[in-house]
């Protein structure tokens, strides 16, 4: 049997890789913490582009209610503002964010009496994202995003506006 030969000279070995380690991961840090950050602001500013879609398409085809099968859609503008006041709260639900982040906007003071078919409405709505965002300590330098979308009226109808 011949005898085992052991390797010398590999003494300490463990620390350097520890040291390296440590080395690696104070420098990836903050890329892993931006890459993080980056993917809340995409899904963030995606849900406000598809909220201000949803916004103005309930405003644009919203049918009177009071004649469901008249099939008129002449409601005016402020009840199918009131109407998707009603139903912001869930719209913003739906995309997971929190209502006391998002704002929307209407313009409504530079437009004629009433939306003629073929004319187009803005609807514009901002929401506020958190800037870098570190586990167990919170998030800083927030900003605001802000998504527009412009609906077409349909060629059969029309908005009043009181």
């Amino acid at each position: 049997m011949s005898p085992r030969v052991r390797c010398t000279g590999e003494d300490g070995s463990a620390g350097v890789s520890i040291e390296l380690m440590a080395t690696l991961i104070i420098l990836f840090l903050p890329l892993i913490l931006m890459t993080g950050t980056g993917v809340m602001w995409f899904q963030r500013y995606t849900a406000a582009q598809d909220l201000a879609a949803d916004v103005a398409r309930v405003i644009v085809t919203a049918p009177d209610p009071n004649r469901p099968a008249s099939g008129e859609y002449d409601l005016p503008l402020d009840q199918r503002l009131a109407r998707v006041n009603a139903e912001l709260p869930d719209l913003v639900a739906d995309y997971g964010l929190d209502p006391a982040d998002v704002a929307v906007a209407y313009n409504f003071a530079d437009l004629p009496s009433e939306y003629r078919r073929g004319e187009t409405l803005t609807v514009t709505v901002t929401v506020t994202a958190p800037g870098i965002t570190i586990p167990f300590v919170g998030s800083f330098a927030s900003r605001d995003l802000t998504a527009d979308h412009t609906e077409r009226i349909d060629q059969h109808r029309s908005i009043t506006r009181p």
